[in-house]
């Protein structure tokens, strides 16, 4: 009887545990959501599409659209691909579905590569000339100690800079409405400083007529230190510099060192080069309420542009200002003229186009229901009852009529 117990009760003891765990596996799994609602501020963000278009330039080419697309994140297709036979009016239908705004379109001809932005979906659209450029990856490897992005300074958008760029021509003027609108507009009061972590630099020089851009990153490093004790601050658990401080007996030992290791850190402590960080900073020793200096290190690309036209719509229209063709009064009318007689014209065929659409289909209905109709008749003529004219019975007739005859002529 023990034993029996003793069987009993671990029975029941392991049903329990069964139990449980039959409890915790039917258990369902709450899911939480990860992604951000969509709200107006988020709608009015600018967005772009950066893709190439032509003649095929090599793997250099291919490599300044990715620096592109990666200047312009987050708000970009980083993910887009056109193909050969695509076509601008194909990246124009897909646009409105994801509310792109910009399209900044790299093309490469036998004589040169060109940077056209165009704003969506009605223009204008300015086309730049690229006279010289330099990816990403040349930009860091000619820098003695390049900036490696963790990847949170592509979380938010740059800062933009303009500099360069008149009041009084009207290109300039277009072309400084275009730069700007191409970033989201900041607002001082809102603006939370941990997401400024980069800057668009566009600069037009007016003696050329050229227009720089260039990318940069925005470190902010304690000032009024030693570089010790920066190492000391910076310094992670895995470092040497732990080895180094048991060899000291005393903490003031490594204060009293020399203030500054090289004159450049000398140069950046300078009252005129300090900020006071109004919030928390990215970096270590950025805090609020400190000393730093903040200093921009180049990401890339470089881009040398100039501005050859600026057109009305997007790709085509009419042409607001070109550097090198210009044109009388009468021309630009005779032009104007041309291009509406063009359009007529076009409008004229695809209405003609669409009278010839509309007239096969209903000849083809008609030959479709006469078909019809023709097949239904047959039918019909098939299920009608057969009626058959029996030939003897004629023959009898004849027969009995010439027998009367005879009679009479007995």
């Amino acid at each position: 009887p023990n034993s029996a117990s003793r069987r009993v009760h671990v029975k029941g003891r392991r049903s329990g545990r069964e139990a449980e765990f039959g409890a915790m596996a039917i258990r369902r799994r709450k899911k939480r959501r990860t992604h951000q609602p969509v709200t107006l501020e988020n709608e009015q963000v600018p967005r772009s599409f950066v893709f190439s278009k032509g003649l095929k330039g090599g793997p250099v080419v291919v490599e300044l659209v990715a620096d592109l697309k990666r200047m312009m994140e987050p708000h970009t297709a980083s993910r887009l691909k056109a193909r050969k036979h695509n076509r601008v009016r194909d990246f124009l239908h897909v646009a409105g579905q994801y509310n792109i705004n910009f399209f900044m379109i790299v093309s490469t001809t036998e004589r040169a590569t060109y940077l056209r932005l165009a704003r969506i979906p009605r223009g204008p659209t300015l086309q730049y000339r690229v006279h010289r450029f330099s990816l990403a990856a040349d930009v860091a490897a000619s820098l003695l100690r390049p900036h490696s992005p963790s990847g949170g300074e592509f979380a938010t958008p740059p800062l933009l800079v303009l500099h360069g760029f008149s009041k009084n021509d009207k290109q300039d003027q277009l072309a400084t409405v275009m730069f700007q609108n191409l970033f989201p507009p900041i607002d001082v009061g809102k603006l939370n400083i941990k997401t400024c972590r980069r800057i668009v630099l566009v600069h037009h020089d007016k003696t050329l007529g050229r227009t720089h851009i260039r990318q940069f990153a925005i470190t902010a490093t304690p000032t009024g230190m030693s570089r010790v004790l920066k190492k000391l601050l910076r310094a992670t658990p895995n470092a040497k510099l732990g080895a180094k401080l048991s060899q000291l007996e005393d903490i003031s030992q490594l204060l009293d060192r020399d203030g500054y290791s090289s004159e450049s850190g000398a140069e950046t402590d300078q009252e005129n080069e300090a900020v006071t960080l109004p919030q928390d900073y990215k970096g270590r020793g950025a805090r609020k309420s400190q000393q730093c200096a903040i200093k921009l290190i180049e990401l890339g690309p470089r881009l040398e542009l100039e501005l050859l036209k600026i057109e009305e719509g997007v790709c085509e229209g009419n042409v607001i200002y070109h550097k090198y063709v210009t044109k009388t009064p009468k021309e630009v009318a005779e032009l104007k003229q041309r291009a509406e007689d063009k359009r007529e014209s076009k409008a004229a065929r695809k209405r003609e186009q669409e009278a010839n659409v509309q007239r096969k289909a209903e000849a083809k209905t008609a030959a479709q229901e006469a078909k019809e109709t023709a097949r239904d008749a047959k039918r019909a003529r098939r299920n009608e009852p057969v009626q058959l004219t029996g030939e003897g019975e004629g023959e009898e007739d004849d027969d009995e009529e010439e027998e009367e005859g005879e009679g009479e002529e007995d």
